[in-house]
């Protein structure tokens, strides 16, 4: 061996060269490993690897990831979380853009969540499952073992200072081994109902539900779903609102154009008749509308009219009076579809005479009263089966 400075030779064992004092460079050894254990190595490695990255999830872990995605907006990330167990009913708004539409909807009117807390319960936990052990039968302690269901509590603070707590419950869907826990989604959502007439079709986001009972219908969503709702029939003019409660009663109509006309034409027809019996003091200007169609009048209301009309003999006058003017003011439907009420403003010009000289009793040049008329449909004909007065002017 030599110096690799001066070329002096060196021993075996020199560690700094005699003559320059250069310290002396050994070789090092190299040691080459068999491929084999290079690739058991890089085997055990990729195992190791699989399994950190696959191991379940713990049950709280999971619960404290969906409030975490619901802290965050991630909504998308929060429903993959979700499992729904069987439904019962027809009428389901349950999907994904269902849920972001909840979320989305109840931050609106809430607030976004600005701080999450987890309480896993063990306490609670721990006395469910010995009652569940106790008097649980067997299908319900196979359901809700330890092994197969938790519960925790959420506790969520919005932007605005309001403060929720949410119960969350969790099943394995998987085995003991290898564990699979999700948030049963059916625990987040609700039963909305509405009640109405029979005959209206009622639509949630352009979706037609299907009646439970005539007039009774329901469907299953997400808690703090606020849907757009559209009521339809052939009588009514189509109502459409936006409502997130959950029971909600509409008989509130308007009738269809188609059926406005027609309620109009029968109170206009009627008033004429009205003002000839008056004039005349002759009932039977009523009698074609009791006893021809179109039917208009009930026999009751006729035999009232006609008792008003002979009483003005009586009494010894009648009136020539003339309308100037009619404003429906209202046009509803009530009780059913199949009865409506109408409020008249009708203003008048009339003269009340004296039956035996025509000599003017009382003269009146403008006159206002409003009558409320309650009409139904008989015979597929719309019928005024009563009439009064609500006010003058």
């Amino acid at each position: 061996m030599y110096c690799r400075n001066c070329g002096e030779k060196l021993e075996d064992n020199s560690e700094i060269c005699p003559k320059c004092k250069t310290p002396v460079k050994k070789k090092t050894k190299t040691i080459f490993l068999p491929k084999r254990y290079i690739m058991y190595a890089a085997i055990i490695l990729a195992i190791i690897f699989v399994i950190t990255l696959l191991r379940p999830a713990k049950p709280e872990d999971i619960a404290k990831n969906f409030l975490t995605a619901l802290r965050t907006s991630d909504y998308n990330k929060a429903y993959s979380m979700l499992h729904f167990e069987g439904q019962n009913y027809s009428n389901v708004f349950l999907t994904k853009d269902d849920f972001i539409k909840a979320m989305k909807d109840k931050e609106k009117i809430k607030g976004k969540i600005t701080n999450i807390d987890l309480d896993t319960q063990q306490d609670v936990n721990e006395i469910n499952n010995l009652l569940l052990n106790t008097l649980g039968t067997t299908e319900m302690k196979t359901k809700y073992s330890k092994d197969k269901y938790k519960e925790y509590l959420g506790y969520i603070t919005r932007e605005n200072g309001n403060n929720e707590t949410i119960q969350l419950f969790l099943l394995n869907t998987g085995s003991k081994r290898w564990p699979k826990w999700k948030i049963i989604g059916d625990n987040l959502s609700e039963i909305r109902t509405i009640e109405t007439y029979p005959e209206i079709k009622v639509f949630v986001n352009d979706k037609e539900i299907n009646p439970k009972n005539p007039g009774f219908y329901q469907y299953k969503c997400f808690i703090g779903f606020s849907p757009k709702y559209k009521l339809t029939a052939d009588l009514i003019q189509p109502v459409e609102f936006e409502n997130n409660e959950n029971y909600i009663r509409f008989y509130d109509f308007e009738p269809s154009e188609k059926i406005k006309e027609e309620i109009t034409n029968l109170i206009n027809n009627f008033i004429e008749a009205d003002i000839k019996a008056s004039k005349e003091l002759d009932p039977s200007y009523y009698e074609p509308f009791v006893s021809k169609q179109p039917v208009f009048l009930t026999q009751s209301l006729y035999d009232r009219l006609s008792y008003n009309i002979n009483n003005m003999k009586n009494y010894g006058y009648y009136l020539e009076a003339n309308l100037v003017d009619i404003n429906y003011e209202e046009i509803k439907f009530f009780n059913s579809l199949n009865e409506i009420t109408l409020l008249a403003k009708e203003t008048w010009k009339y003269v009340k005479k004296n039956t035996t000289d025509n000599s003017i009793i009382e003269e009146k040049p403008s006159f206002t009263v409003k009558w409320q008329f309650n009409i139904r449909k008989e015979n597929n004909k719309w019928v005024i089966y009563d009439m009064n007065n609500r006010s003058y002017f």
